[in-house]
């Protein structure tokens, strides 16, 4: 959940496909983003923050 908020996940992405019309540079903003969460997620969980 946290990793999904620090991201920015939801309406944002619909909206970059729709003022963006690079498909390629928004692949890339999306595995950048799929990264930070990824990396998030496991980085709270090795720290120990559970909600």
């Amino acid at each position: 959940m946290i990793s999904g908020t620090l991201v920015g996940a939801g309406v944002g992405l619909a909206v970059l496909f729709k003022t963006n019309k690079g498909i390629k540079q928004n692949i890339k903003i999306i595995a950048l983003l799929y990264v930070i969460g990824v990396i998030s997620g496991i980085a709270l969980e090795v720290i120990g923050f559970h909600i």
